[in-house]
């Protein structure tokens, strides 16, 4: 996997002035959480310096600063260090009070959907007559830092993943490059099937999604894989035959971890786990310290659950065998609480919801823990832009973390749910549940 870093951008506003010479005036600020620096490029002259030193006070430093080197019009990157920066003071008499918006945008390019880790963030900075005023470049280099982790707009992953149907969830194997899709596109054996797209590389194309056959798929909706670390064992959710009620969940182990297509007849997980109601959203995962693993599912109107769909956990014998689920009380709500993805350390957890709070109808809710034994924070919702106002759900994240694959009815795709990929800016600060000591 590639290594990435903040994003870099140039943002006009106003006349570019000459490159003959300039003095460049830099400040630093807050901006809900991002560390930002504005550098502002002006004609050499005490006029102009005054008027671009006031100018980057007004956007909320608590001074401006000028080095007094002499610069063409580049930017410099920030420091990686952990530069700490008091909350910002607005000067509401300043000229440069006109700035409109402060969006997120995302860069398009050809290797976007094949290739997200390569795909820059962009800021881009909206000012008015002030900024004409002033005559100047600004240019500002973003450093993102945050309470909890910041992800990039999401890219759709094109025509070749996605259909004029419907791809409801997906799944990334620990390897990177098989891309598993729940979908009712033409081709299937039941309302929902799962698919399979592959790659050869972590760059590459994702290649045409293929059903996975008749071993998998059944006549009814087959929905929600996950994989063990090692890529062997695949749970997923089925009301096939000989389920105990409902939509159960099975698990079907492969020899070879690079074929696709090599799954065993799947396996019910027994009654420990399934029910005579549904269960779905099947993620299993291991304490990388204890090696105790656990499997997280969802179940609908469930005995134990507080209404409509809760998480539940079971955790794994040495046999191979699961204990009586229960309800994680930390995670469910009264409301729609579905699939999740969990990092492999086990200190984040994505989930979907309607709960309230939920931008759209349903989004996508992260919650983080200080280690695996901890319990989990009350979720946070992702917000803008990975959630929108349409459904945002179905998470899966790729092994390192860097990557969110999820589904969206957001406009633009080429169905009714497209799959979206969106890259990490920054890693989580996992915030502590327990009480601090007095």
């Amino acid at each position: 996997m590639k290594n990435f870093g903040a994003a870099v951008t140039t943002v006009t506003i106003g006349p570019i002035l000459s490159r003959k010479s300039c003095i460049r005036i830099s400040t630093q600020r807050n901006y809900e959480g991002s560390l930002v620096e504005f550098t502002c490029a002006v004609r050499e002259g005490e006029k102009h310096e005054s008027r671009a030193r006031s100018a980057l006070v007004g956007l909320g430093s608590r001074d401006g600063s000028g080095d007094g080197t002499k610069c063409s019009s580049t930017m410099r990157n920030l420091s990686s260090e952990d530069n700490t920066m008091q909350k910002p003071r607005w000067n509401p008499a300043a000229r440069l009070a006109a700035i409109v918006s402060l969006s997120v945008l995302s860069t398009t390019s050809a290797s976007a959907a094949t290739d997200p880790v390569s795909t820059w963030n962009t800021i881009a900075i909206d000012a008015a007559e002030t900024a004409g005023q002033l005559g100047a470049v600004l240019l500002a280099t973003v450093q993102v830092r945050a309470q909890h982790s910041k992800w990039s707009r999401p890219i759709n992953l094109g025509p070749v993943v996605n259909s004029p149907s419907s791809e409801i969830q997906v799944a990334i194997t620990h390897s990177g490059l098989s891309l598993y899709i729940v979908s009712d596109r033409p081709g299937g054996y039941g309302a929902n099937d799962i698919w399979v797209s592959h790659r050869v590389g972590q760059s590459a194309p994702w290649g045409e999604p293929k059903n996975l056959g008749p071993v998998i798929n059944s006549r009814a909706n087959d929905s929600g894989p996950n994989f063990s670390l090692d890529d062997h064992w695949m749970f997923f959710a089925s009301p096939r035959l000989g389920t105990f009620g409902g939509s159960d969940i099975w698990v079907s182990y492969r020899d070879d971890v690079t074929d696709d297509f090599g799954w065993q007849e799947p396996i019910n997980l027994g009654p420990n786990v399934n029910t005579s109601g549904p269960e779905a959203d099947p993620f299993y995962f291991v304490d990388p310290t204890t090696g105790q693993a656990t499997l997280y599912f969802t179940g609908f109107n469930r005995p134990g659950g507080l209404s409509d769909w809760d998480i539940f956990q079971s955790t794994q014998n040495e046999d191979g065998s699961f204990n009586p689920a229960v309800l994680n009380t930390e995670l469910s709500t009264p409301y729609r609480d579905t699939r999740m993805t969990i990092t492999n350390d086990g200190l984040e957890m994505i989930l979907s919801s309607d709960r309230p709070g939920s931008i759209g109808g349903i989004d996508l809710w992260v919650s983080t823990r200080n280690s695996p034994t901890d319990p989990w924070s009350p979720p946070t919702n992702l917000g803008f832009p990975v959630d929108n106002a349409e459904d945002d759900r179905g998470p899966s994240g790729s092994n390192d973390g860097l990557l969110l694959f999820f589904a969206s009815n957001r406009p633009g795709g080429a169905g009714s749910d497209d799959i979206y990929v969106s890259v990490r800016l920054s890693r989580p600060e996992h915030r502590s549940t327990k009480p601090e000591a007095p």
